[in-house]
């Protein structure tokens, strides 16, 4: 997963500037690496709420993964934020979301 995170394209996000995060756009590079780290997501049981909403979130490395949709079809990007600190371990799911 970490060499196709690393061949996808990031570009900051200006929208949420009191929200640093990154995104990729599936149209950016190879679909495959896309669909890798999307079916990674969704596969993730880290639920987290955002604004009101739940979404499910991928920890890995230093950054925190997390789509808009569950849905691969409607999908366009990816977004990232940095993690400070880096968990040091894998978070249980949220239960009271």
């Amino acid at each position: 997963m970490a060499e196709a995170i690393a061949r996808m394209k990031w570009v900051t996000a200006k929208s949420m500037p009191r929200i640093p995060h990154e995104y990729t756009r599936r149209k950016f590079g190879d679909d495959r690496d896309f669909r890798a780290l999307f079916d990674a997501i969704q596969q993730s049981e880290v639920i987290e709420r955002f604004n009101g909403l739940r979404y499910r979130y991928l920890y890995l490395g230093d950054f925190k993964y997390w789509t808009m949709t569950t849905r691969l079809e409607k999908c366009i990007l990816i977004n990232r934020a940095a993690v400070s600190p880096p968990p040091t371990f894998r978070r249980p799911p949220c239960i009271e979301c």
